[in-house]
């Protein structure tokens, strides 16, 4: 049996989005074609990287999963008074490195154990681009590395030391066209294999929405947002846009907010809620919101389109704008003052044409996204750059 090594900066159940979750969501659909072993920190806040899990060799999930210490912890005022420094000004490459170190996680034991490796495990896959243990980690294991950067069009791209990052892999898996293109232009593919797959959606066997309203005492209908409720995510513009007197539709939100929450009878935050409850919120709303500028794929808008619900999306975000654009599942907005009159437009629609945009949106997912069909490609995918590097 092939044995596939995947490396990524954090990796828990508890961790319900990103680029962990889809690491955990490959890792959990190859283990039956693959022997897989998990190379991660004992870090689960992406904040501080402050150590949470023992260190040391674990199962999840029936995966198992190799943890390292995190050697310092994040002072994020301090690393973001230096992002933009470096985002904005002339520096040097050993300010690069120095940017590096403090974006983290800072784990060179994790680092110093892959070619100790090396022999054993018949390709490395890495998990997103940006951060420490991926830059480290392919300089170790490169010609036996392929790559799912997760990339969007953010400031950390331009610098100078990811030119070598992303020349490193043998192959990568992306998410979308509009990925594909980015690195491209940015960097360049040359010949390497590359395969764009997404992550698929794993559907729960059926949804009883109703008993979940009636629990949270939700009213239809009512807009949605969810997952991590970050200004990142620019939900800050969600909450201070949101046209309130102008509509008769709540704002309802759940996930872990990490921005506080206005007081308004009309803004009902949840809190984070159980994976039943959240299908049933999906499957209940009259259209989600996803106001994201960066994104490389965004699981959680393909969750709601799967679910039948429109989706209004940051136009300004290309992966977000071509999902609508390809299967007419919802609308966008450009800027934010574009945000509160397309909320109304999408809100004084038709619950016919709303439906008809639900029904698109989920024949896209199914299409594109469907789970087993997805889990194939991986396998095929990186079963072919295994037999690569053997020769």
């Amino acid at each position: 049996m092939n044995r596939l090594a995947i490396v990524v900066q954090r990796y828990g159940a508890e961790i319900t989005g990103g680029a962990e979750l889809h690491a955990r969501w490959v890792a959990e659909r190859l283990r039956d074609r693959m022997e897989i072993t998990v190379f991660t920190t004992t870090a689960l806040d992406y904040l501080t990287w402050e150590n949470h899990y023992p260190e040391g060799d674990h199962e999840v999930n029936g995966i198992r999963v190799v943890r390292f210490p995190v050697e310092e912890q994040r002072d994020l005022d301090h690393f973001n008074l230096y992002s933009r420094w470096i985002f904005n000004e002339q520096h040097r490459d050993v300010d690069e490195q120095r940017w590096l170190r403090m974006q983290g996680p800072f784990a060179p034991k994790l680092v110093e154990a892959l070619p100790r490796e090396k022999r054993r495990f018949d390709c490395f896959f890495f998990f997103t681009y940006l951060y420490y243990t991926t830059v480290k980690g392919l300089e170790e294991v490169s010609d036996k590395a392929v790559m799912l950067p997760t990339t969007h069009d953010e400031p950390p791209l331009r610098l100078r030391m990811y030119q070598k990052v992303f020349d490193a892999p043998r192959g990568f898996l992306l998410n979308t066209e509009p990925e594909r293109r980015l690195i491209d232009q940015r960097f360049g593919l040359g010949h390497r294999p590359v395969s764009v797959v997404g992550m698929g959606v794993d559907l729960p066997a059926s949804v009883d929405t109703q008993p979940v309203l009636e629990r949270f005492g939700l009213r239809q209908p009512y807009a949605l947002t969810f997952g991590r409720i970050t200004r990142g995510k620019r939900h800050d513009l969600v909450l201070d846009r949101y046209p309130a007197d102008k509509t008769d539709l709540d704002l309802v939100i759940f996930g872990k907010a990490e921005l506080e929450i206005p007081e308004n009878p009309k803004i009902r935050y949840l809190g984070r809620v159980g994976e039943d409850e959240r299908w049933a919120l999906i499957a209940g709303a009259a259209f989600t919101i996803h106001p994201s500028p960066y994104e490389s794929l965004s699981l959680a808008l393909l969750e709601s389109l799967a679910m039948g619900a429109p989706v209004l999306v940051n136009g300004d975000c290309v992966v977000l704008q071509e999902h609508v654009d390809i299967c007419d599942g919802g609308i966008s907005y450009s800027g934010e003052s574009g945000f509160g009159p397309r909320f109304l437009e999408l809100a004084a629609m038709s619950e016919a044409e709303r439906k008809r945009m639900g029904e698109a949106g989920r024949e896209y997912v199914m299409k594109h996204y469907d789970a087993g069909a997805v889990t194939i490609k991986y396998a095929e995918f990186l079963e072919i750059m295994m037999d690569q590097f053997r020769r």
